[in-house]
């Protein structure tokens, strides 16, 4: 019986280019179709985790423009309740006399999300350099 030698035999072999070009124009494809958007959001800075310190008497505490959003969606300013739509003209004339002081916006826990983003927009377009947003326990 004759044997063959190993070495005669010609091993199949499995030929990877095509695969690879098939890979490489996928990856490429994906690439090239992927699309990338910025969502549009409010800007806010959350406070830090150290604790503050006191004011002291060198320190000029600028008046705060305060202002209440209530669990049935009113807008409270200076004591008084406002309509939405006199937001801004109310923060203009705040800001007119400190044109640095704060707005500070108080919402009650329930109250809508909506209006509260309505007085921060308000805020800001009637020339507010800080806004910022607090939550407050509502009267039940």
């Amino acid at each position: 019986m004759s044997r063959r030698a190993h070495s005669d035999i010609d091993e199949a072999e499995i030929d990877l280019t095509p695969m690879l070009d098939c890979v490489f124009i996928m990856l490429i494809f994906f690439i090239v179709t992927t699309s990338f958007t910025k969502e549009a959001g409010i800007e806010m800075n959350r406070p830090s985790g150290s604790a503050s310190t006191p004011p002291t008497d060198k320190k000029v505490v600028p008046k705060v423009v305060a202002i209440t959003l209530k669990n049935d969606d009113s807008i409270v300013i200076g004591g008084r309740e406002t309509d939405i739509r006199l937001v801004g003209a109310a923060v203009e004339r705040a800001l007119a006399a400190d044109a640095k002081s704060p707005v500070i916006i108080q919402a009650e826990k329930g109250s809508s999300v909506q209006p509260l983003v309505q007085i921060v927009d308000q805020a800001k377009m009637s020339g507010a350099k800080s806004v910022s947003v607090a939550t407050i326990e509502g009267s039940k």
